[in-house]
């Protein structure tokens, strides 16, 4: 069982205790808490009745390994890391120096990005489970997905650059740097939002505009046809009431031509 029981006394002070000291995370109106990752089924003693003290059953999360495991935290970073970054970028990283990883360690923060190193059978574990809500949780026969894209790259050290937002020019630029290094890390595919890129349209995609600048660009032809659709109102207006008024004198002459002649 991953989970540690506490039996504590129904008193004052302990529940001054869990009140102020114990960090209250996940459930509401439970007494489930994580502490450092590990997972705690707290009860409550009462004292003066007859069953000693009341349990408070409450779900435990399944996984395959000990909840508090090196592989399950992997497999979780890796969860929030697919899911949470815009674009990650896989490569290939050669055996490095402290003053060489540190070098690119530097180049990507510069850049908004983070450089993150990978177990690539965690990692793979975790893609042919991606689908599921809970990675970690045991798999039925039948349930992983061995023909998930990015498992093709995972061959040799594995690292991957971590982007928030979708920038193309942050990207261009690290592809940059690291092209100037390929005997010390190249890149082998990408994720861009939901999407699997590979090198070709890694390179398409490096030459877009910005996020910024795209929306830029669409204000201002927003703004130039919002300028052109007025003026064209305007005249069609103009020209419409210059019609209809020469169509009004036109009728009123013709009506005067004719009572004259009746005269």
């Amino acid at each position: 069982m991953n989970s540690l029981r506490l039996i504590l006394p129904n008193t004052s002070f302990v529940k001054c205790f869990y009140n102020n000291a114990i960090p209250k995370v996940g459930l509401t109106s439970s007494l489930y808490h994580h502490f450092n990752g590990r997972c705690y089924s707290i009860e409550t003693q009462n004292k003066g009745t007859k069953q000693g003290h009341n349990k408070v059953k409450l779900p435990v999360r399944k996984t395959v390994k000990p909840i508090d495991s090196r592989k399950t935290f992997l497999m979780d970073s890796y969860k929030n890391m697919m899911e949470k970054s815009s674009v990650v970028l896989f490569l290939h990283y050669n055996n490095l120096l402290k003053q060489e990883d540190d070098f690119f360690r530097f180049q990507v923060k510069a850049n908004g990005g983070t450089l993150k190193k990978l177990r690539n059978g965690v990692f793979g574990a975790y893609l042919r489970a991606s689908h599921l809500e809970d990675p970690c949780m045991p798999l039925k026969k039948g349930d992983k997905n061995n023909n998930h894209p990015l498992l093709p790259l995972l061959k040799g050290s594995t690292a991957a650059i971590v982007f928030d937002e979708t920038d193309s020019v942050a990207v261009s630029k690290i592809l940059k740097i690291l092209q100037r290094h390929q005997d010390k890390l190249f890149v082998i595919g990408a994720k861009v939002e939901n999407s699997v890129f590979d090198i070709e349209k890694l390179n398409k995609f490096k030459d877009l505009p910005s996020k910024a600048q795209l929306h830029s660009q669409l204000l201002g032809l927003l703004h130039a046809l919002s300028g052109v659709g007025l003026v064209n109102t305007l005249e069609n207006a103009s020209k419409t009431l210059y019609m209809t008024l020469q169509s009004h004198n036109d009728n009123t002459l013709n009506t005067e031509k004719s009572e004259d002649s009746e005269n």
